[in-house]
């Protein structure tokens, strides 16, 4: 046998270019496994890293309006008295603007913190002729309430409203013989979660101190592991006041 030349027997391997190019398939093929699951794992993250947000229109004297999150518009022509859904955002620090429709003209313009899983419901409140329009940011409650009961939370939206008191009982209950769910509830004011027992309801709203209804809901049903924020506002055209049932848990 010559220097320099090994004879293989046919029981030693052979790497043939056939061989290699299994190996690299073989290879190829574990790369793409690692890699989707790892890009499946970090979108699966993102999808949890979000704030859900709702925007509440109760100007009665502004327009339509556009909310933006760091500049890029999430809602847009959201008109008084309307609720949008609740939206994505992603959660950390955020700024936030609400614009009168297709313009630049900012009259909230602020900054807020959103952490994952929050439900946040954003009210644009105040009168835009009066250069008091202000944001009331409340954080809404998402787990579900004793059996045979619903939540109610009520906000004072109305700014040609006084300070009122709020029943909330049976249809037809005698106001003289009820205490009032929350009383003396000025504007811009708001309550925690309250428990009531499901069913048909009856929610009136009179001037604070007084039995004179200024809001009556007639009957309404609230039914069992229900939350609602339930909104009392100016009214359209030919009613003084009126409320806005928002449901909390569908948005």
């Amino acid at each position: 046998m010559g220097a320099g030349v090994v004879k293989l027997g046919e029981n030693k391997m052979c790497v043939t270019s056939n061989n290699l190019l299994r190996l690299f398939a073989l290879l190829g093929a574990i790369f793409f496994v690692i890699l989707g699951s790892a890009c499946s794992g970090s979108s699966s993250n993102s999808d949890n890293d979000v704030t859900s947000l709702r925007v509440v229109h109760v100007s009665p004297d502004a327009p339509d309006l556009d909310t933006l999150v760091d500049d890029l518009l999430i809602l847009n022509d959201l008109s008084y008295s309307e609720a949008s859904s609740y939206l994505a955002v992603n959660s950390g620090n955020r700024g936030i603007k609400v614009n009168l429709a297709a313009t630049d003209t900012s009259i909230i313009n602020t900054d807020a913190t959103f952490s994952s899983g929050q439900h946040i419901t954003l009210y644009v409140t105040g009168r835009l002729s009066e250069n008091n329009i202000e944001q009331v940011t409340l954080f809404d409650r998402t787990d579900i309430p004793a059996p045979g009961q619903s939540l109610i939370r009520v906000l004072h939206a109305a700014p040609s409203a006084p300070a009122v008191d709020i029943y909330v009982g049976a249809p037809g209950d005698s106001l003289s013989e009820m205490d009032p769910l929350v009383g003396q509830l000025p504007y811009r004011a708001f309550t925690g979660y309250e428990g009531v027992f499901a069913g048909a309801k009856q929610i009136r709203v009179t001037i604070a101190g007084t039995l004179d209804v200024v809001i009556d809901s007639g009957e309404i049903t609230l039914d069992d592991g229900q939350i609602v924020t339930v909104v009392a506002r100016d009214g359209s055209v030919g009613a003084p006041f009126e409320l806005l049932i928002l449901d909390d848990l569908e948005g």
